[in-house]
């Protein structure tokens, strides 16, 4: 009974919505994944038609849609997985949204249970009882439900904490699983291999300096899944380019990030035409912001979602070589930029992002089936009859307290490490990582993009973990003195 609670507390977004969480990218997953089914399986869906009877039209040239982007202009993109959009179809084409959403849950479940198991041990109570506060007291739930790879940013985090930190100690079985949930999460998303990489690389070194065991042996595991993860995208880039006669499109992320940082718009002014650059013609819709530098569809704001497919390749391929020229030209001013952009991430993890504007909804009608765009019509997000901010005051107060039992274990920890016995020891060392991949996060995606609730809120139910295994081992230390 319990497990079955387990199941609803994970599932609840979507059955109370009525379906599963739609959002801009959503599409654009989607749509990749078609393409690549079309191709490589020749299947043809009802969303075949839909996206490609979409393909080229006005979806995002009017100024209510704006913010669209580029979604439908038949490029593939690095910015959206076409693993994750394979997921995503393939799910879809055996048997509906649902099982993408059941499919994300159940590795995610995985990933959680797993993370239970090296740090508390077997408990037939505690392992639902975790899932279903996590399932209504933090975001996870709502990620779970999101046609989106966002909820395997926090499977990263935990999968490369846990190898660095119980390999000696785990069963094969168990090292496979968290390897393979690795390898999947980065596959789904760029900025998951790179805070992967920021996690393990010196999580290696310090196995190194410990003189641990598995020291080399973990090595290899690292250096095969990240070899693994940058062929991933290689072989995307390559199969792209025999398929299409053109690579992936590159959104430029950085250069629109230091523009709208103000150091990059600085530089085009004190140096445009001269600098060679080909944004210099856009200096009349500057200065503006990451998004809409990257997405609109207005002519009088967009820039790289308003030109021409040749602009855009010129663009991006100058991408570099203009990020290297701003970061000399006012390295301070981009470096205070950076900071204030990592400092404001770490501080946002609402759930406001998942209200559905009327941008979305024009745009989920126009590139779905009738019969799911039917359902998108009736569900409770569409109509607005969600209750995203009592919900948000929920996860929010569930946040604080549980960083309050951390700054506690913190505490005691620091007060008694020389006490503590090897398991303890692991296990600190385990929420230390935890904790850093939770701030490299907010690292990442604040300063390489705009800083944004979903992004921090996707990998924020880590800290619950975290208090509920504090909780679990002090409930089990306390059951053994009473024992006694």
């Amino acid at each position: 009974m319990l497990y079955f609670c387990a199941i609803l507390s994970l599932l609840w977004p979507a059955l109370f919505n009525g379906q599963s969480i739609f959002f801009y990218d959503s599409i654009g997953y989607l749509r990749g994944g078609m393409q690549a089914s079309r191709v490589f399986f020749g299947l043809e869906t009802a969303w075949t038609e839909a996206m490609l009877g979409n393909a080229g039209t006005s979806s995002g040239n009017t100024p209510e849609t704006a913010s669209i982007g580029n979604y439908t202009d038949g490029y593939i993109s690095t910015a959206r997985s076409v693993y994750y959009g394979l997921m995503l179809f393939l799910s879809e084409y055996a048997g509906g949204l649902w099982l993408s959403i059941l499919i994300q849950g159940l590795l995610v479940t995985g990933s959680v249970l797993m993370a239970l198991q090296l740090t508390s041990g077997y408990c037939p109570y505690g392992f639902p009882l975790v899932l279903i506060g996590l399932g209504l007291f933090t975001p996870l739930s709502f990620f779970i439900n999101y046609l989106m790879p966002d909820a395997f940013a926090g499977v990263a985090v935990l999968s490369v904490s846990a190898l660095l930190v119980y390999y000696e100690r785990m069963p094969n079985w168990m090292r496979l699983g968290w390897i393979a949930l690795l390898v999947l999460s980065m596959a789904f998303h760029l900025s998951h291999i790179a805070v992967a990489m920021l996690l393990a690389i010196p999580g290696i070194f310090a196995v190194h300096i410990l003189g641990k065991k598995s020291r080399w042996k973990l090595s290899g595991v690292f250096t095969g899944v990240m070899f693994v993860g940058i062929m991933s995208q290689i072989a995307l880039y390559s199969t792209v380019e025999f398929v299409y006669g053109h690579k992936p499109s590159q959104p430029p992320f950085l250069m629109s990030r230091v523009i709208a940082d103000g150091p990059g718009y600085r530089y085009l002014l004190a140096t445009c035409p001269s600098n060679g650059f080909k944004i210099c013609s856009f200096l009349q819709n500057l200065p503006a912001g990451n998004d809409e530098f990257l997405w609109s569809k207005d002519p009088k704001a967009g820039i790289y979602g308003t030109a021409s497919p040749g602009v855009r390749r010129e663009l991006e391929h100058e991408q570099l070589a203009f990020v290297i020229e701003v970061i000399r030209f006012d390295f301070a001013g981009q470096m205070l930029a950076s900071v204030r952009g990592f400092w404001k991430q770490l501080s946002l993890f609402g759930i406001g992002e998942f209200v559905y504007t009327d941008s979305l909804r024009l745009m989920v009608l126009e590139n779905v089936p009738p019969n799911v765009g039917v359902e998108f019509e009736n569900s409770r997000l569409y109509r607005d009859e969600f209750p995203l901010s009592k919900v948000n005051v929920a996860f929010t107060a569930c946040f604080l307290l549980s960083a309050l039992v951390l700054l506690w274990w913190g505490r005691s920890v620091a007060l008694g490490y020389r006490n503590l016995d090897a398991a303890g020891k692991l296990q600190s060392t385990f929420f230390v990582f935890v904790v850093s991949g939770f701030i490299l996060n907010a690292m990442v995606t604040g300063m390489l993009s705009t800083p944004h609730d979903r992004y921090q809120s996707r990998i924020v139910w880590l800290i619950p973990l975290l208090a509920a295994i504090v909780f679990l081992n002090r409930s089990k230390r306390v059951a053994g003195v009473d024992a006694a």
